[in-house]
């Protein structure tokens, strides 16, 4: 497992040990969590990764949203604050789907 403040550090590592899973945040200085995974998306051999956005941009309207759909990718999003047990269901969802 590793972190990354900086969304091109996060790529570069994945490029590098292809994880299972990958935890983005939207908001990031320099590229977007967004732009990030897109070109993660377009990658053919990181292109399967699942992606978990964990955003504060998530209102109390948007509580229910499970998943999002940007330019025909998929990705789950879940809303800050979260309770770790919530993060862990979600976590464990999109492995076993994988």
């Amino acid at each position: 497992m590793a972190a990354f403040h900086e969304a091109e550090a996060g790529i570069k590592y994945a490029r590098n040990s292809k994880p299972n899973l990958i935890l983005m945040d939207v908001m990031l200085p320099g590229l977007s969590g967004a732009e990030a995974v897109k070109i993660l998306k377009s990658d053919p051999q990181l292109k399967s990764i699942p992606v978990i956005f964990l955003t504060a941009l998530v209102s109390g309207q948007d509580e229910g949203l499970k998943g999002i759909n940007v330019s025909g990718l998929h990705y789950q999003t879940l809303g800050k604050p979260y309770e770790i047990e919530e993060l862990l269901k979600l976590v464990k969802d999109v492995l076993d789907r994988g």
